[in-house]
């Protein structure tokens, strides 16, 4: 939800950058958030139409002016090895490295496992492991060949399903265009990505953050998977007083409330640091302090409960004297 609510956030920057049109209209871009928007409002009803694709090709068709003033971007691409020197290793690598492994961690390996499990419940998810694995081969291998980093993404997931995207043969189909554009289109595509009309690419970034907000519909429903499924069957939620809930039981109204401040808390601390590390240590220190809670109040339950039969015990005891 958090990263979500960024990519809203990011969508409005766009959507507020000044365009040049190749058409002399003073509120074309007005317009073409609007077109743009009943576009994505089509997409709610008629699922199966390529809405993406049809935006994508409506991008294109506003940049082609501007692309076809320069013939010279047309050719074919001629990929060659790169050998980073080794003082990039040691600069790029412990600056920039270290300070993206909680972002790549939680929203490319963490985020994107619990995203798909949430969208396609029907289907497998990969495990963290796995992503995390697929992360690292993508790097690995492209760095020697002058790539930069790439991830998975959960906001890229989350797009991809709320465009149409149901199966693995999407992203076959993506990376087989990317190649492809790579291939006999380098600089081209370069262009045509630094053309395309903000007001779309705007649009479609708000339909990936209103996909990506959308999971936590159900955060207070029997259909959570915490509550659903748990950790190898068992619930991981608690009841209030330490009572592990089962799988399937319904929230008390003081759980759905300290779920709800657990992930806002999550969800603000993203907003307002910029840093989904901040935000997960805010929103894992808030459920931490309800577990404590939690425990508190079992404990001295429980010392009450001791207490009690002791001194029932003892009253047992001076009758039996009597």
């Amino acid at each position: 939800v958090g990263v979500g609510l960024s990519l809203f956030s990011y969508a409005g920057k766009v959507l507020n950058q000044s365009e040049d049109y190749s058409w002399e209209f003073s509120d074309m871009h007005n317009l073409v958030v609007f077109f743009a928007f009943l576009g994505l409002l089509a997409s709610f009803t008629f699922r199966r139409a390529p809405t993406a694709l049809i935006l994508l090709f409506a991008g294109i068709l506003i940049a082609l002016p501007k692309l076809l003033r320069d013939p010279s971007l047309l050719g074919i691409g001629r990929p060659h090895a790169f050998v980073p020197p080794f003082r990039s290793f040691l600069n790029e690598g412990i600056a920039a490295g270290l300070g993206q492994i909680p972002l790549t961690t939680l929203n490319s390996i963490i985020a994107v496992s619990a995203l798909s499990a949430d969208l396609l419940p029907d289907v497998p998810a990969p495990t963290p492991t796995s992503m995390g694995f697929s992360v690292t081969a993508m790097n690995l291998i492209g760095c020697w060949f002058g790539s930069m980093p790439v991830c998975h993404g959960s906001g890229g997931l989350a797009a991809q399903y709320r465009f149409g995207a149901r199966s693995g043969a999407s992203v076959i189909f993506l990376g087989l265009i990317k190649f492809m554009l790579g291939l006999f289109g380098g600089p081209l595509a370069k262009q045509v990505f630094q053309e395309f009309p903000k007001a779309i690419l705007g649009i479609m970034i708000f339909a990936a953050a209103l996909e990506i907000t959308n999971v936590g519909n159900t955060l207070n429903t029997t259909r959570a998977r915490d509550l659903e499924e748990g950790i190898n069957g068992i619930a991981t939620a608690t009841d209030g007083r330490g009572k592990a809930l089962e799988p399937g039981e319904e929230l008390t109204q003081d759980m759905r409330s300290r779920r709800w401040t657990v992930m806002f808390i999550t969800a603000g601390g993203i907003l307002a640091s910029k840093n989904d590390a901040i935000g997960f240590i805010a929103g894992m220190l808030c459920h931490c302090s309800y577990e404590l809670h939690d425990r508190y109040v079992a404990g001295r339950s429980q010392r009450e409960g001791t207490i009690r039969l002791s001194e029932e015990e003892d009253r047992a005891s001076q009758n039996e004297a009597h």
